[in-house]
């Protein structure tokens, strides 16, 4: 697919949402905890130690530098790994690399049911290249970031899966989950559904085969 050529309200858009995803790790989301019918290998975080928070920055610099030497994802191998169905989902629209002006390879794909009542949006950020490497620091750093939470209006809870650090949300306004997570600590992924049910939403997350992206 060719670059897309982006106007300025367009480039506003895109703009934010890059802040969004470079900044999201200092955001907190209400919580309300929802029973899970997913019987899947998840285990919730406890608190890390001061020694572990420091062991982790020293990774998470060795990590970035040897990001910022490699080549971020190409438009084919973006478009050979995109799903274009999840499930029942249809996708509706595919943006790939749609900030090139940043120097940060960056993809939103929406998936939609036919009725039109169920939604999935993933947000894909490649953390390879001088600016990317930047970018992806706070997804490397979630369970130092994050906290688990609980209200009336949702919940916000760390857990493990796939052996990768993932922070999951719920609002009961809209019924929206959000993951928030990296693979192979290279990508910053966000997906955002409306009106799956927590079962979906993981059948979900396993139909993005993430394992199959390349490493750094």
């Amino acid at each position: 697919m060719s670059i897309l050529d982006l106007n300025l309200k367009q480039m506003k858009k895109y703009i934010s949402i890059l802040l969004f995803l470079t900044l999201l790790a200092t955001s907190c989301a209400n919580s309300n905890k929802k029973e899970s019918s997913e019987d899947k290998p998840i285990t919730e975080k406890k608190n890390p130690s001061v020694s572990q928070i420091i062991k982790k920055a020293k990774e998470n610099s060795s990590t970035t530098d040897k990001l910022k030497e490699i080549a971020p994802i190409t438009n084919a191998e973006m478009d050979a790994w995109m799903p274009t169905e999840i499930g029942s989902l249809e996708r509706t629209s595919y943006l790939v690399d749609m900030m090139p002006q940043m120097d940060i390879f960056m993809t939103k794909a929406t998936f939609k049911d036919p009725s039109n009542q169920q939604q999935l949006v993933i947000t894909f950020m490649d953390g390879a290249g001088e600016k990317g490497s930047k970018a992806i620091g706070p997804y490397l750093n979630l369970e130092n970031l994050y906290k688990d939470k609980a209200d009336d209006q949702g919940f916000q809870k760390l857990m493990t899966r796939n052996a990768m650090t993932i922070v999951q949300k719920y609002r009961k306004q809209g019924d929206k989950f959000d993951l928030e997570f990296a693979v192979k600590n290279r990508y910053a992924i966000k997906l955002e559904t409306k009106g799956l049910t927590e079962s979906e939403l993981w059948s979900a997350f396993d139909q993005f085969h993430f394992q199959k992206l390349k490493g750094i």
